[in-house]
């Protein structure tokens, strides 16, 4: 909290440092929890990134090949493959063709979705109200690192066998 407190506004839209920073946040923690208590081993951690940005970046393709290859836990966590990144994009409040131009939705929905989480795009009015629901959802849990085993193989190949995280 005191970080973003921190944080001052204006110029461009920096989205691969914050990422970065995050990613590297998150993994340094994973490290240490792992390392100084074997108590801590067997305890339930959720690692999420909750993205929000009103800003645009230009170089989403170098962003979105440097967060895959360092949101890779597969060396320090045995239970999770990945962090989670929940990405909102704040924009504009109507409906006409302005709000596809104020945030690069489809790049904000590709870094979701394949990091094992979901975009949504929140109008500026309802900026507070949106996040304060979506943050209710993603602080409550239910199971993580769930696995489906289907007796025909069969319909392995036609349907996901392994989830993230299901939430309340």
């Amino acid at each position: 909290i005191e970080y973003m407190k921190s944080i001052t506004t204006g110029g461009g839209t920096d989205i691969a440092e914050p990422l970065t920073r995050a990613i590297n946040m998150i993994k340094d923690d994973i490290e240490l929890v792992l390392q100084d208590d074997d108590e801590q081993k067997n305890k339930f951690f959720v690692n999420q990134i909750i993205f929000i940005t009103d800003g645009e970046a230009n170089n989403t393709k170098e962003i979105l090949l440097n967060v895959n290859k360092l949101n890779d836990l597969s060396g320090i966590d045995k239970s999770n493959k990945k962090i989670s990144i929940f990405a909102f994009g704040v924009g504009q409040d109507g409906n006409d063709s302005g709000w596809i131009k104020d945030v690069n939705h489809s790049f904000l929905k590709s870094l979701a979705v394949n990091n094992n989480g979901f975009y949504k795009r929140i109008k500026q009015t309802n900026t507070e109200t949106k996040l304060k629901e979506y943050f209710n959802i993603l602080s409550k849990p239910i199971l993580t690192n769930i696995k489906i085993d289907y007796n025909n193989k069969n319909i392995k190949d036609l349907t996901n066998t392994h989830f993230d995280t299901l939430y309340d």
